[in-house]
């Protein structure tokens, strides 16, 4: 199964948008879907129902909201945050790039940190 974002406000940046767009990679952003004021959860819900892991820098909400849904039995398509905040274009889109190859069968119910990658 490709991977299938959904980014945040938290992680938009167009130059990271074309280059995953231009290797393949299905983005969808909060501000094409019309969802920059939703809540995270919400954020997390909507990512949900798409079948798209959620690529965020929001380190503690997102992380607070993984532990939540696992602790009520709820499940989402991935949560993959990015914690450094100067991370270069070319970092975030080979290690999403990485992610996606390693994780074929995709990243339900799964914390990912991008630095790892």
């Amino acid at each position: 199964m490709p991977l299938r974002l959904y980014m945040d406000m938290d992680s938009l940046r167009p130059a990271v948008i074309r280059g995953l767009r231009a290797n393949g990679t299905d983005v969808l952003t909060s501000a094409e879907a019309g969802h920059q004021r939703l809540s995270d959860e919400r954020q997390l819900e909507f990512a949900t129902a798409e079948g798209r892991a959620i690529y965020t820098a929001n380190l503690v909400d997102f992380t607070r909201l993984h532990a939540a849904w696992m602790r009520a039995g709820r499940h989402h398509h991935g949560i993959i945050v990015r914690i450094n905040q100067q991370l270069s274009v070319g970092d975030q889109i080979r290690a999403l790039g990485h992610i996606g190859s390693a994780m074929p069968a995709g990243l339900e119910d799964v914390l990912v940190y991008l630095e790892n990658w």
